[in-house]
């Protein structure tokens, strides 16, 4: 009996193994995006954020003496911008003071066209420290028309925009994505994000997600933002998990698609939990083993990889990147081990620089434990130990740019999805733009 399960279980693993490999495609986008997974089910996309915690995208009116004509209703949140829209035209609107365009920490659904004429949908989260605090007998309006209006006109104004990339599986309104978003629009009073779901996630058009297809995905919504008024220069793109790949490819396409451009076509690029590859991911992915027997051979991950009909090649594409990089992992991460998160500094800390700072094609050293490899015999690298149960934060020693700053934090409890429960993110990432603005001014 006992011969016949594993006979039926080995030849079920090969079965299924011979599928991806040989019918890459949709085996292989099924198995890598899992966006078959739509996780939360029955989300009312188009109005129904408060479910997960943020508040009414709703605008406030803050001055109860505001002055109005005849037949504007002042009750409800949207006072203020009811009252401004009734008797200012759109190009004075534009000239009003930030702190009276703010909208209220909350969300609004957007939809954005891509070049091959798919619809994606989005998220528009606005910044929290504008959420209006609840008072008794005060109502909140409603007015999409109004709303999106003025939402555009805080966008145009932010200070800054995250541009976030989910992972694979669930939609992004995926409970611990949430956390991620609150945390961003926390670091300042006018920081945004925009979070959409790539083709076939969510309520975007259905389609087999690939990385060609899944890039213009990512540009789309570069794109959109741009054609808002938002300055590229503040636009920090985010990714998460699969989505390290995506963030990454975007941020390589703008730096070699403009790279006769005397200003930044970005502002950054943060890493979450990220992979040195998809098929570094895939070999060593624990919640679909599938690639496990091949994991620690080196010939065997060559061919795997070379097997891979979707590359997201981000180790290699980051020595190319100059713009400032923030790259977090946690050290307790089962899913992708941290040591593709040491790659990924080590190779964008290198390019900035002009060397290889770890003479290792497949990594081999980086996979060790940390007693065998350590970033502190590294002469361009400093290791800052923030404390022992906190983490490590590593950089370069002299960076060539100081306005453009490579960190590596490494979290000591920290998993795969659970970086926002932690406290030094939230410090490290806060310190980390402040040190780019500040550097930039």
């Amino acid at each position: 009996m006992i011969l016949f399960v594993v006979s039926l279980a080995a030849l079920v693993y090969l079965t299924v193994l011979a599928a991806v490999l040989l019918w890459p495609f949709p085996c292989q986008s099924l198995v890598i995006y899992l966006n078959w997974l739509n996780w939360p089910l029955f989300v009312d996309w188009k109005g129904g954020a408060e479910s997960f915690g943020y508040r009414s995208e709703s605008w406030l009116c803050s001055m109860p003496a505001c002055p109005r004509p005849a037949g504007v209703c002042m009750c409800g949140s949207r006072a203020l911008t009811g009252c401004l829209t009734a008797w200012l035209p759109d190009r004075l609107a534009a000239w009003l003071p930030v702190w009276l365009l703010r909208a209220a920490g909350g969300v609004r659904s957007v939809y954005i066209k891509t070049s091959d004429g798919l619809t994606l949908g989005a998220w528009h989260v606005l910044p929290r420290r504008a959420a209006p605090l609840p008072r008794p007998g005060v109502l909140s309006a409603t007015d999409d028309s109004q709303s999106h209006h003025h939402a555009d006109l805080s966008l145009k104004s932010a200070e800054r925009v995250y541009l976030y990339f989910h992972g694979n599986a669930g939609n992004r309104a995926t409970f611990h994505r949430n956390d991620f978003y609150k945390m961003m629009t926390g670091f300042g009073s006018n920081h945004h994000v925009l979070a959409i779901d790539y083709r076939g996630f969510g309520d975007s058009s259905p389609a087999f997600p690939r990385e060609s297809t899944v890039a213009l995905d990512a540009i789309a919504a570069y794109d959109w933002l741009v054609a808002r008024g938002v300055p590229p220069a503040k636009i920090v793109l985010v990714g998460h998990s699969l989505g390290t790949g995506v963030a990454t490819d975007l941020a390589y396409y703008l730096t070699t698609r403009f790279k006769s451009s005397p200003k930044p076509v970005f502002g950054g690029l943060v890493l979450l939990s990220a992979y040195a590859s998809i098929g570094d991911a895939a070999i060593g992915y624990p919640m679909v083993p599938l690639l496990a027997p091949f994991r620690g051979w080196h010939v065997g991950e060559k061919w795997i990889k070379s097997r891979m009909i979707d590359r997201w090649d981000s180790v290699h594409k980051i020595r190319s990147i100059r713009a400032p990089i923030l790259i977090i992992h946690g050290k307790a991460d089962f899913e992708i081990r941290p040591w593709q998160g040491r790659a990924l500094f080590l190779e964008a800390a290198g390019g900035r620089i002009g060397k290889k700072l770890v003479q290792d094609d497949g990594y081999w050293q980086l996979r060790r434990s940390p007693l065998k490899f350590s970033a502190r015999e590294l002469p361009d690298v400093i290791v800052t130990e923030l404390s022992p149960e906190e983490g490590d934060l590593w950089s370069l020693d002299a960076p060539a740019d100081p306005a453009s700053p490579v960190w590596f934090l490494e979290v000591a409890h920290a998993g795969h999805n659970t970086l926002s429960k932690f406290q030094v993110v939230n410090d490290t990432i806060d310190s980390w733009n402040r040190t780019c603005l500040h550097a930039s001014t």
